[in-house]
């Protein structure tokens, strides 16, 4: 398009704006290209879609569509660092048409907060550039532990520097090793600073990275084979930051909502978090929602973090036909905040303070605790709750202590035990037909596993600041093979509780009440620890390698 042309089209969309903006548009459906999106992958799209959102206002029953085949190029964003921020809306559907939205690296995807019945559907989310370059290790000092890298054509050469230490959760490099059974695994590589190699290398695009000088992991050197071993290298003052925003650091935000749908939604790349689903109600349902890396671009790497990250949730949580794969960290880390009671003011009433200071959880009238004194390993009992709250937050944002009363006494309860809400802990959630390949975390009571495959561990377990456990578990028709996160195990269901630094109490009984495997395949090791019933009905072990271990079980049947 030429340059009068798009003058002459800019001009066109003021008057139309200004006559939407006159009359207050009422109508229910409006596109993207009526406010001067042009979807060509270079313009920025950013101010048309604020002249979009601002055409809707605050109304309900909106909905925005995008045209297929474009690509939406967003360098800003009226509610930085937010392209969509939605609160307190109702019945509002983002239509994406099957295009493309190229973020600004300072640029997140969507907020959406306190909402009601949100669907959100065919499109892709990518960022441009990337926070991450792709290549090959070509050489590697034992000794100083630098690696020389060269860069694969197609990605920017990432700026020299170190972390920049601005709002940073981390700063690590993925390698991508082999062991010998030809399985891929990765292991960080915390970056301290990476440099030019020698003279001119950049010219060839070969770089020197070199280890933190403290808190960063370090691989097995010996496992890296120059020429051969791939490499995710971070891109400086945009890989694990945060940006503007408590939760800028999180390109999808779904926090307090009721009811949404999400179907046919990809992300190819994330700075650091993909998608938070926090404190939400209802039902919430992820339909073909992907977060792989981009296909036929020579990418390893999705998401620097988490893909899911799931906190204290009361709706139902579904996920169907879901690939995950690419992620840094976990695909999937469901689970709530633990408490601690700091004191016991009456045999029904209880002082708690969350362990984690952030992302407040509450206590509802009617909501189940479920209460263990970890120190001994042992269960106390499960209580309902008469009065509690939301906890006040300091300056800082930080949880301060909450006054709990419950219905009945819990015997036992002191300073010290760990109270989890039961309620609130995604205790309804499904997984049908999905496709991982990142270990994942679940630590939440009811989980349903039905008809997926799992390329990497899975680890149901508890820990000092999530949890609580989960308590009950059902995989059928699944397929659990080894993968990223362990190299014999593919599950691993522990009813113990880690601690800060990691160890583990013995308890006293088991912590976890069933784990129920039905018709699964299994290619690697299946763990049951502390479990006081597992089934493993018409469960068959693959290869040599496939094999069931238990400790410290109940009732074992069906092997």
């Amino acid at each position: 398009m030429g340059n009068r042309q798009y003058a002459y089209r800019l001009i066109a969309c003021g008057i139309a704006l200004a006559g939407i903006f006159a009359r207050g548009d009422d109508r229910r459906v409006l596109t993207a290209a009526e406010f001067g999106a042009v979807g060509d992958g270079v313009a920025d799209d950013g101010p048309a879609v604020v002249r979009m959102l601002q055409a809707a206002g605050a109304r309900d029953g909106v909905t925005y569509a995008f045209e297929s085949n474009r690509v939406y190029r967003i360098r800003t964003a009226g509610d930085a660092p937010w392209v969509f921020a939605w609160t307190n809306r109702a019945d509002v559907t983002l239509d994406g048409g099957g295009a493309l939205f190229l973020l600004d690296p300072a640029v997140r995807f969507m907020n959406v907060s306190r909402c009601r019945r949100v669907t959100v559907r065919n499109l892709t989310v990518d960022y441009g550039p990337l926070p991450f370059a792709e290549g090959v290790v070509m050489a590697n000092d034992p000794v100083t532990k630098t690696l020389d890298v060269r860069i694969a054509e197609g990605f920017a050469l990432p700026p020299p520097g170190g972390p920049t230490h601005e709002r940073e959760q981390s700063y690590f490099a993925m390698l991508w090793l082999t062991d010998e059974t030809g399985r891929r695994y990765s292991a960080h590589y915390g970056v301290g600073d990476q440099a030019d190699a020698g003279p001119g290398s950049r010219s060839n695009r070969v770089v020197r990275l070199f280890p933190a000088a403290r808190g960063g992991h370090l691989p097995d050197f010996r496992a890296i084979k120059p020429g051969e071993t791939r490499i995710t290298v971070p891109v400086r003052w945009i890989a694990h930051r945060m940006v503007a925003d408590p939760n800028g650091h999180v390109t999808l935000v779904l926090d307090e909502n009721r009811d949404l749908l999400f179907e046919s939604v990809t992300i190819w790349s994330a700075p650091l978090f993909a998608v938070s689903v926090s404190r939400n109600e209802g039902t919430c349902v992820f339909r073909r929602f992907d977060i792989v890396p981009k296909p036929d671009s020579g990418r390893m790497t999705s998401s620097w973090r988490d893909g899911f990250h799931v906190k204290g949730n009361r709706a139902k949580l579904v996920w169907e036909e879901c690939r995950l794969e690419g992620m840094n960290d976990d695909a999937f880390n469901l689970s709530t905040h633990a408490a601690r009671v700091e004191q016991v003011t009456s045999p029904t009433e209880w002082v708690i303070r969350q362990i984690y200071p952030l992302n407040i959880m509450d206590y509802r009238p009617g909501d189940t605790v479920w209460l263990v004194d970890d120190a001994r390993g042992v269960a106390l009992g499960r209580a309902q709750v008469v009065e509690g709250g939301l906890p006040s937050a300091d300056a800082r944002g930080f949880a301060q202590p909450l006054r709990v009363r419950v219905e009945a006494p819990v015997a036992g309860v002191r300073g010290g035990c760990r109270i989890w809400n039961v309620s609130a802990a995604n205790p309804d959630a499904e997984m049908r037909r999905c496709s991982v390949k990142m270990s994942c975390r679940f630590q939440s009571p009811g989980l349903l596993l039905d008809g997926c495959a799992f390329e990497a561990l899975v680890w149901f377990y508890g820990e000092y600041m999530e949890g609580p456990l989960p308590l009950r578990l059902t995989a059928q028709d699944t397929r659990f093979a080894v993968g990223r996160g362990n190299p014999t195990r593919a599950v691993v269901v522990e009813g113990r509780l880690h601690g800060r630094k990691g160890e583990a109490t013995q308890p006293a009984q088991p912590l976890i009440e069933e784990a129920r495997f039905l018709r699964c395949t299994v290619d690697g090791e299946l763990v049951c620890e502390d479990v006081a019933r597992v089934a493993l009905a018409g469960t068959v072990f693959r290869t040599p390698r496939g094999r069931f271990v238990e400790s410290r079980c109940g009732n074992v049947t069906g092997r």
